[in-house]
């Protein structure tokens, strides 16, 4: 049996699906895959199933899994944030001294650069979502060579964070990575991937929020503000983040932040969203629906995740329905 690795391509969304009723097939697949140490199986193999489907987006993926036997596994720090929800029934990993428990409905934090991974479960059906630090970085203009903010606790701040996150992946992985829109929208995944981040670091708790320096606060003037916007502007239908920003205004990206907020009321990334949405109107506008011109594919092209979110957005700004300047 030959069980592929994954390999996709950062601007094509992926999906695979590997299922088998045969134990040594499923602990081959989990060592390739996963797991490169100690993978211990326990249980009945009478009636085993196990079911692996997995889509990714280059940056970051969202697999859902079913195993009907215990398993206990031992390995190496992973090079990702993996973060779990439990489907159905039980799954534990120890931490520095003590025993996390999950059970259906929970949300954690499951593995994080650094720390090494010891993990047990029982009949589970399990969400694991990956994502890399970088991307965290991006989402609040960090240099990635530098010191990160840091991910300080396994579990959601409150019910709602862990709800909010739910949400976020519920809707990437069924509305956003298999929409074939997706796959001819680099701009699109990008903004996928830094929804995503942000969710993460808005649901559980990170130290972000102490790393704000002086220099950051004196920095955040009318000439670096500047240097942003024209930055934006110029830069609208590329794949633009918070460090591209910062960069090109000579600031960090906490100073271009404070400016944002300080002078225009408003944050980097609602600024680019809102010229985003202007040249959607242009195209709209100019656009022929007898040439398949769609409400959807323009939406995506300017990095519009959600078409109903942005009907609701267009139609706050414009006073009317994406549908309507399309067919005027």
């Amino acid at each position: 049996m030959t069980i592929p690795r994954r390999t996709p391509d950062p601007t094509l969304p992926a999906q695979s699906v590997f299922a088998t009723t045969k134990p040594e097939e499923a602990h081959a697949f989990l060592c390739t895959q996963y797991m490169e140490n100690a993978v211990r199986f326990r249980g009945t193999r009478e009636a085993f199933r196990f079911r692996h489907a997995h889509r990714s987006a280059g940056r970051f993926s969202i697999a859902t899994a079913i195993h009907t036997m215990s398993v206990e596994c031992v390995d190496e720090p992973p090079e990702q944030l993996l973060f779990g929800r439990v489907l159905a029934g039980r799954f534990e990993r120890d931490i520095k001294g003590h025993t996390l428990r999950a059970e259906p409905g929970d949300v954690f934090l499951m593995a994080r650069p650094g720390e090494p991974l010891t993990v047990r479960w029982d009949t589970v059906r399990i969400q694991v979502v990956q994502i890399d630090y970088a991307t965290l970085a991006e989402v609040l203009g960090e240099n990635p060579a530098g010191p990160l903010t840091q991910l300080i606790g396994y579990a959601p701040v409150c019910p709602a964070a862990a709800r909010l996150w739910m949400d976020t992946v519920d809707y990437l992985a069924t509305s956003v990575l298999p929409n074939p829109e997706a796959a001819r929208s680099p701009l699109l995944l990008a903004n996928a991937t830094r929804f995503l981040a942000s969710a993460a670091l808005t649901a559980f708790p990170n130290d972000s929020l102490d790393r704000c320096t002086p220099k950051d606060r004196t920095d955040a003037t009318p000439f670096v503000l500047r240097r942003a916007v024209d930055f934006i502007d110029t830069h609208l239908a590329s794949d633009i983040a918070l460090p591209d920003i910062a960069a090109a205004a000579r600031a960090t990206g906490r100073a271009v932040q404070r400016a944002f907020r300080r002078h225009l009321d408003t944050t980097p990334t609602a600024y680019l969203r809102d010229a985003r949405l202007h040249h959607a109107h242009r195209d709209l506008s100019n656009a022929d629906p007898a040439n398949g011109d769609t409400v959807t594919a323009i939406a995506a092209r300017w990095g519009f995740l959600h078409p109903g979110r942005f009907a609701t957005t267009y139609r706050r700004v414009y006073g009317r329905s994406p549908h309507i300047t399309l067919h005027q």
